[in-house]
């Protein structure tokens, strides 16, 4: 089904048009667009032509060796990058068939939970930004050097077993990630949070593992207070630093309230209710699409997001609260 010779770029935008015209989210457009592409991107115009007009069975193993090649932390996502191929012959034969008419355009979209009646344009975000951002984090001398302790206390003590050294790596995220949760003694405790890290079950396997599970349990620990962000620091400092995984992401004050510059159809009240019910899920999902919609693939994309974010919107007075 290949067309007459397009460039890349403008097939890539009549793509995206055609995906909003069908009804779906701009979001959606731009992940799927962004998952087409990587093919074409990595291995050329000829191999993107070839996988997209194999059968099914061929296509699912042509995916397979790409991912394991180019995106093995992808993997577990393959399902995702079929569908997407599947939407692009959609798009290849609506085109080979009709002219798109823009004036019939469904009145009715399906929206996603933080889609806004209206579009707001959104800024500039690429690898080499995260780059730079998340060099001049390393080399800050306060945040650079509490990274640099945190990353080797972490290798020297990895396991969460033991309820005193969870204890004491508590009280570390608590000092160096300022999440308060000293200020909350009414609420929980050091012993009692140690307590709940080591009462999850096989908790190291599934961190390494990169299980999203976990975060929830631990946010929601004794029903009494929200630690969502600490969660979410906890378990992404052990990824990265133990296992040299970027499965998880982190969320705090400065990303609530940066994130929407970047995500057209998202708002703070959004995040906020990802956060009080603690639905880790859909605040991942939406960071991977930013950074597939942008075509950011560089390693530990999601770690150095939270760097580039936070060293650009931070404030020197700033406090995080848990609540």
């Amino acid at each position: 089904m290949v067309l007459e010779k397009t460039d890349k770029q403008t097939l890539r935008a009549e793509y995206i048009s055609y995906m909003v015209n069908t009804g779906k989210s701009v979001n959606t457009a731009n992940t799927t667009a962004a998952s087409v592409f990587a093919l074409w991107n990595k291995c050329g115009e000829e191999y993107f032509w070839e996988a997209i007009n194999t059968d099914d069975a061929s296509l699912r193993d042509k995916m397979l060796g790409f991912l394991e090649t180019y995106y093995p932390n992808q993997l577990k996502y393959l399902s995702g990058y079929l569908t997407s191929v599947r939407y692009f012959r959609s798009f290849l034969a609506a085109k080979t068939n009709t002219v798109l008419q823009h004036e019939n355009r469904p009145t009715q979209r399906k929206q996603k939970t933080y889609v806004r009646k209206q579009a707001r344009p959104v800024l500039l975000l690429t690898g080499e930004m995260l780059e730079e951002e998340h060099q001049k984090v390393l080399a800050d001398p306060g945040y650079g050097s509490d990274y640099a302790l945190i990353d080797s206390i972490l290798k020297r003590f990895p396991g969460n077993t033991d309820p005193e050294l969870v204890a004491l790596k508590i009280a570390l995220f608590d000092m160096t990630y300022s999440t308060n949760i000293g200020r909350h003694r009414q609420k929980i405790v050091l012993e009692e949070l140690a307590g709940i890290i080591v009462g999850i079950k096989d908790f190291d396997e599934r961190i390494r593992q990169g299980d999203p599970s976990i975060v929830p349990i631990i946010a929601r620990s004794n029903g009494r207070i929200n630690l969502f962000s600490f969660a979410t620091k906890y378990c992404t400092n052990h990824a990265v630093c133990v296992y040299g995984n970027d499965d998880y992401v982190i969320f705090d004050r400065v990303v609530k309230d940066a994130l929407p510059k970047y995500v057209s159809e998202l708002h703070k009240t959004t995040i906020e209710q990802w956060r009080s019910t603690c639905n880790y899920t859909a605040y991942k999902e939406c960071i991977d699409e930013l950074l597939d919609a942008n075509g950011i693939d560089i390693p530990f994309r999601r770690r150095k997001l939270d760097h580039y974010l936070w060293h650009t919107y931070r404030k020197p007075t700033e406090e995080e609260t848990e609540e």
